[in-house]
């Protein structure tokens, strides 16, 4: 032990309480592999120099019975064993006590040279060949070989042993990754796991912490973009803890559960669980635990972000018969909400005794308990909305025979609650809280788990004020979460200078134009406050700061679509993840999880057949393509898009909605068909029941037409409402581009409608009641207007970004201002100057994000005619009148004056589509990632 004396942990109510949740029957295997483990601690203080097993204490009880059936093996007695697949015993010299072994029996064996982690197994299957004696085993619950057993332990445990030199670090995003040949490597904080430093110190003392929870752009000396945590922590604790079980007046193992073992075993579904005995748990404990967390730094969205540092064998614990083998893990995590700039740092002890009584049956007497906390604050630096939360603690591991068992951690954290609002503005808390959980591995064979994969729950212990003040006033004087979008005050008073930036690589297409709501452009604005660039026909992801300087640029690889002259994955749609990555939707189908600096943690692709039969517009790709994607609130995603199931002459397109949780897992999926028509989703936004999805209805014969549809899907698939709209005779044709969720509950929609390309503005209701409608348009048959985004003004109203044809010239990008009704109020005409006199320019297909300074950021496909490659055109401008400033030597601008179109009110009809679940098999995927290089002009 330290000179000084160890903290020690108190675990054991809170490990108890998890156990007993899972149900009287069910849990009698759980509750005691996993008390056992805790009650065998002891002897886990040995020298950290001894690498073999601790001894055990002259305090130690153990009493036991074994059934008839149990083989209790002599280990030093066993002779060589060898396990060429888990759960395959292979003795050469087989031992005398295994002459009889037979299916059913269950071996029982301590440590030693030839099973250095004990045996404690069910026999399936026996083979003797050659003098050489095979068995077939899985795990087996300690109630399976004991009649009776009884276990009392009692130890003190300073934290950990002593820490080895060059503790690895987890991998990184840019060392999972293959590159391209030639390909540079990408920055060690491309990663999604967050990067590390931790000394190589003596765990008597304190443990220091160092992570980040996000980098913005692989540099951690640019300290603005990146949220850091860093601390220490120590502790330990005296624990007395007693086991029981007894199967009573039963003196054979019964038959029942004998036979369901080995069916279990053998991939049959009985569960042993519901015919293992009670346990009784009895638990004493002194501890105590102290550490100290920071956490700084700015965030534009929310966050939560584990960390999982390698795990720490220790000495294994022998009791008798019974073998246990602890570890240690470092744990923390980093969370919050979008915030301006912060800085908290607290420390805090707890000492902490009671004792605890408990059974499988489900009965928990406590007593004790009563903590005891000491917290002390350095002062922090709050501005605005900083909430964040920095913990960090030691989880301590048990597994009986290193394949069944539970752990228990204790860490201390600081919680800081931020509001411009409230009074007084900010508040801090210190706290300390455990975390219990359980990992069952019965069997690794053709039956999987015995029910429990690793899990865990968290419990609060204790928590406190410790204060509280006034916020600091952000530079800028925002007083909004950041990334909210601009005030009233800064739309109307910006606080920047408008830009224009264009970039020029073979990364971008120019798309279609006649293909309304299929093709797009996507600004995302990432947590560290900068902007990432996808769009429906580039073939790369990119990243640019508010200033409009590109960060990075990265093209993507499947590896089973990297033959030489293959082109990138399109990364067309980009989700914000709430542990501060990105989740990217690729054409060809699938999805990949990216860091920060373009890193891939992983890449998964959608199964779907990917041959096509020709779409409304002619091109092959509408009829299976993912057009949209949102967040699903909880770290998911979910993808809209097309779907044709064979490519068989009578088949048609079907809309189809695909749920993935934050690793790419299928939560739901849905296709929505028409009986006699094709179906194109183009908008999906969350609402309060689901997901609504907006877009078309394609007929083919006897004359092309669309129709507009609108339709709420519940979260579980079933529809809660759907219809179409459209206008009067003079107007038909209504394909949705772009939606928002309005501020009020509504969503409202744009898109074109009508023969001559007039813009339309409708806002639903929650229950699919049309609010209102408008047709903004140019007031000429020859000129065209197509709204392609839409975001919500602050001053009530909307600002629309879209394409204008200005007679017989080629698409530009236009800006309008539009009152809540969808009245004209003022609009800009964007024009690239072209770089070849005599051949025009074209945007097309822009997208818009309101910025928290005033601006309108608006991002369009450009086309140079005759000078070769496409290009990105992204500028800021003026979100209250759309001004950028244009000189007329990279494009012009001039006001333009839409119109409102009263011809006819748009209006609404029934329609029925049906609703059904498709299975989706996902696939990982290899990713390959290349730099790219793009030329800005």
């Amino acid at each position: 032990m330290a000179a000084n004396e160890p903290a020690r942990y108190g675990l054991t109510t809170m490990l108890t309480s998890a156990f007993l949740t899972m149900g009287p029957a069910r849990t009698s295997a759980l509750a005691m592999l996993a008390s056992i483990a805790i009650a065998s601690l002891g002897g886990a203080c040995s020298s950290s120099e001894d690498s073999g097993a601790s001894p055990p204490a002259s305090s130690d009880e153990l009493q036991y019975e074994t059934f008839p059936n149990t083989l209790v093996l002599d280990a030093a007695s066993l002779g060589p064993v060898q396990e060429p697949a888990f759960g395959t015993l292979v003795f050469s010299k087989p031992p005398i006590a295994l002459d009889k072994v037979a299916p059913g029996n269950v071996l029982v064996a301590g440590a030693g040279a030839s099973t250095p982690s004990g045996l404690l197994r069910f026999v399936k299957k026996v083979n003797r060949q050659s003098g050489v004696l095979t068995l077939e085993t899985g795990n087996a619950p300690p109630q399976a070989a004991f009649r009776k057993l009884h276990v009392r332990v009692a130890r003190d445990l300073p934290m950990l042993g002593t820490l080895a030199p060059g503790w690895p670090a987890p991998s990184v995003l840019g060392a999972s990754t293959a590159l391209l040949p030639g390909a540079s490597a990408l920055p060690a904080s491309a990663a999604l796991a967050p990067a590390f430093d931790v000394g190589g110190i003596d765990f008597d003392k304190a443990i220091p912490f160092d992570y980040y929870a996000f980098d913005g752009d692989g540099d951690l000396s640019t300290t603005h973009d990146q949220v850091r945590a860093h601390g220490e922590f120590n502790g330990g604790f005296h624990v007395n803890i007693g086991i029981d079980i007894d199967w009573g007046a039963v003196e054979d193992l019964p038959g029942a559960v004998v036979d369901c073992l080995g069916e279990y075993l053998s991939g049959d579904s009985c569960d042993p669980r519901d015919l293992l005995p009670e346990a009784t748990v009895r638990m004493d404990v002194d501890s105590a635990v102290g550490g100290k967390a920071s956490l700084a730094g700015a965030a534009y969205r929310e966050f939560k972000v584990p960390v999982k540092l390698p795990s720490i064998p220790l000495p294994k614990v022998p009791v008798g018969i019974l073998v246990f083998f602890p570890s240690i893990e470092f744990y923390g995590e980093a969370s919050g909400q979008a915030s301006s700039r912060f800085a908290i740092d607290t420390s805090a002890s707890l000492k902490l005794a009671g004792s605890i009584q408990s059974s499988t049956s489900g009965s928990v007497d406590v007593s004790g308990f009563t903590p005891d906390p000491d917290f002390s604050l350095s002062t922090p630096e709050i501005s605005l909305q900083a909430n964040g939360k920095a913990e960090a603690g030691v989880r301590l591991k048990m597994k009986l025979y290193d394949v069944a068992g539970g752990f228990v951690g204790l860490g201390v954290y600081a919680r800081v609650e931020g509001d411009q609002l409230a009074a007084p503005c900010w508040k801090l808390h210190g706290g300390l809280e455990a975390e219990v959980g359980y990992v069952i591995e019965l069997d690794a064979g053709p039956a999987g788990l015995l029910t429990l994969t690793e899990g865990s729950t968290t419990l609060p212990i204790f928590e406190k004020q410790i204060a509280s003040g006034a916020c600091k006033l952000p530079e800028g004087g925002q007083p909004a979460v950041p990334g909210s979008g601009p005030t009233h005050e800064t739309l109307l008073h910006p606080t920047f200078t408008p830009w224009s930036r264009t970039w020029t690589a073979k990364a971008w297409s120019q798309p279609s134009v006649d293909a309304a709501g299929l093709r797009w452009a996507q600004l995302t604005q990432s947590i560290d406050g900068r902007w990432v660039l996808a769009s429906s026909q580039g073939r790369a992801l990119a990243k640019a700061d508010s200033d409009g300087k590109l960060v990075w640029a990265r093209q993507y690889y499947r590896d089973d679509l990297h033959e030489p002259g293959d082109p990138p994955l399109r990364p067309v749609r980009v989700v914000p993840s709430d542990d501060a990555t990105m989740l990217v939707a690729t054409h060809p189908h699938g999805v990949m999880k990216v860091g920060q600096a373009g890193g891939v943690a992983w890449l998964r692709s959608i199964d779907l057949d990917t041959t096509s039969a020709w779409g409304p517009y002619g091109n092959q790709e509408d009829q299976r393509k993912i057009v949209d994607a949102v967040a699903d609130g909880a770290g998911g995603m979910v993808l809209a898009g097309t779907y044709l199931g064979s490519d068989a002459a009578d088949d048609h397109t079907d809309g189809w909605l695909l749920h993935l949780d934050r690793e790419g897992q299928v939560v739901g999926s849905t296709v929505l068909r028409d009986a006699t028509r094709h179906v194109y989703p183009t908008v999906l936004i969350p609402g309060a029941q689901g997901w609504l999805v907006s877009g078309y209805l394609w007929t083919a014969t006897p004359k092309s037409s669309f129709e507009a549809f609108v339709a709420m899907v519940k979260t579980d698939g079933s529809l809660a409402w759907s219809k179409l709209f459209g206008g009067c005779v003079d107007a038909p044709d209504a394909r949705p581009t772009a939606g928002i969720a309005h501020s009020e509950g509504d969503v409202v929609l744009v898109g074109t409608i009508g023969p001559y390309l007039r813009g339309f503005v409708v806002r639903f209701g929650p229950d699919g009641a049309l609010r209102s409608s408008a047709m903004p348009w140019t007031g000429s048959n020859l000129s065209y207007f197509e709204p392609t985004a839409i975001r919500e003004l602050p001053t009530t109203g909307y600002l629309i970004a879209g394409d204008l044809t200005v007679g017989y010239d080629p698409e530009d990008t236009i800006l309008a201002a539009l009152d809540v009704a969808g009245k004209p109020l003022w609009a800009r005409h964007f024009r690239l100057t072209s770089k070849d006199p005599g051949l025009p320019s074209a945007s097309t297909f822009a997208g818009l994000e309101l910025t928290d300074d005033g601006g309108a950021m608006v991002l369009s496909h450009a086309a140079f005619h005759g000078a070769g490659d496409s290009s990105l055109w992204l500028f800021k401008a003026l979100a209250r009148d759309g001004s950028v400033g244009f000189d007329g030597s990279t494009a012009t601008e001039a006001a333009y004056a839409l119109q409102a179109a009263d011809a006819c009110a748009i209006t609404t009809s029934a329609w029925a589509p049906t609703l059904t679940s498709k299975p989706v098999p996902m696939t990982d995927r290899k990713a390959f990632v290349e730099a790219v290089t793009i030329q800005q002009d």
